[in-house]
């Protein structure tokens, strides 16, 4: 920022010696010119702030839900895979808040004999 006013001067100066403009002339517009400026960096800073209240302030990171209860054996006999679940919805992500970190289902092997 500061970079680009610093050549906005320069600019100045090169046109105000272009036109023959006086010195009083040239200082009115360069403070225009840093008015100008300084109204541009509030409305900026008023549209940062109204977006961080708007979103990232409301932001709610997700939470995993209790795990299921294992899934029933479907093998009389012998070995099979059980799983069990939960889901990212307690709370569930909103407004840029992260996804839950970790295994969504779980199974293993389990051996059954009826």
């Amino acid at each position: 920022m500061i970079e680009k006013m610093i050549r906005a001067e320069i600019k100045l100066e090169e046109f105000a010696k272009r036109m023959d403009l006086n010195d009083a002339t040239v200082s009115d517009i360069r403070t225009d010119f840093r008015n100008e400026i300084q109204t541009t960096k509030e409305e900026v800073a008023m549209d940062l702030s109204d977006f961080i209240q708007k979103y990232v302030s409301d932001t709610t990171d997700g939470g995993w839900s209790d795990w299921s209860s294992w899934n029933m054996c479907p093998v009389t006999c012998g070995v099979s895979m059980v799983t069990r679940s939960r889901s990212c919805d307690n709370p569930a992500p909103r407004m840029f808040g992260r996804h839950c970190l970790g295994k969504r289902a779980y199974e293993s092997k389990s051996s059954a004999k009826v």
